[in-house]
């Protein structure tokens, strides 16, 4: 069984560096809130494991 650390609710920039450390190809999709507007808040919503060291994150911006 794999050990993938929790990033949710990290901000982008902690989990990226994280992540990229332990060897983890990151994938990123956007998604917005109710407001629809980029901040520089930008913080992981949702993390999955893709297979062969790839992980997708979910990011949200607040």
């Amino acid at each position: 069984m794999v050990n993938i650390p929790d990033c949710l609710g990290y901000q982008l920039e902690s989990a990226l560096h994280l992540l990229n450390k332990l060897g983890y190809d990151v994938i990123i999709e956007e998604t917005y809130g109710k407001r629809s507007v980029k901040t520089e808040d930008v913080r992981v919503i949702r993390q999955k494991l893709l297979g062969n060291n790839q992980l997708q994150l979910i990011i949200a911006y607040f």
